[in-house]
């Protein structure tokens, strides 16, 4: 292996472990997004409901992100699509995910970063929810937030993703590097049983996940 691949596969090890290690786990990953969604719309400026009820499906994930003069970027997440409310909720079962990728450029440091995304078009679902590895770059493909919206807006949903995020550490430096998105098949299978695919989960055919009620009334403004 070269060089630089060697140090970007360490440097991968090295962040995933500095992750939680609870956050493999689907309920954890759930509870860490209820704390998430939560400490964002109980803020001062929670994402607009309009979005939420409109949308096409949600992710949120806590990504950790560092490196010296060569960088990694790790993060495990959940991602939830709008259903026809098979189940009562208007969600599906929340889908594991995780974000990883490398980075090269005047970098040092280390940080946190929890990031909630308002998917509004079903491209941008099957992004966050494909079997395969996608390579994408998030400057390029979301637009940061708005914090409100009239309910009178009719073109709010025409920005494929948008994205909120809050940092938690330090982390200085222009870098380039390209970050991948990808299904956590093996945590699903734990969570939902073996045979399990992924549209199923999306599509509202699994019946939710136990620990996801408070998720779901975040999501519906309760």
């Amino acid at each position: 292996m070269p060089p630089m691949k060697k140090y970007q596969a360490l440097l991968a090890i090295f962040l995933a472990a500095a992750l939680p290690l609870h956050a493999e786990a689907l309920s954890d990953r759930i509870d860490e997004a209820i704390s998430i969604l939560e400490a964002k719309q109980e803020s001062a400026h929670p994402i607009p409901q309009k979005l939420l009820n409109d949308c096409k499906g949600i992710a949120i994930i806590r990504v950790a992100r560092g490196g010296v003069v060569f960088g990694g970027t790790h993060g495990t997440g959940i991602v939830l699509g709008h259903t026809q409310k098979l189940w009562g909720t208007g969600w599906s079962a929340p889908c594991a995910f995780s974000m990883s990728g490398g980075s090269f450029g005047a970098q040092i440091g280390f940080e946190t970063r929890d990031y909630i995304f308002v998917l509004n078009t079903n491209a941008a679902l099957r992004m966050f929810t494909s079997d395969e590895s996608l390579k994408w770059d998030a400057t390029a493909a979301a637009t940061a937030g708005p914090d409100y919206v009239s309910a009178e807006n009719s073109q709010v949903l025409e920005v494929p993703i948008y994205y909120y995020t809050k940092t938690d550490g330090a982390f200085a430096g222009a870098t380039f590097g390209g970050t991948s998105l990808s299904t956590d098949s093996s945590t699903n299978r734990e969570a939902y049983g073996h045979g399990v695919l992924t549209s199923d989960i999306l599509n509202g055919r699994i019946k939710p996940h136990k620990d996801s009620a408070s998720l779901y009334k975040l999501l519906g403004g309760k």
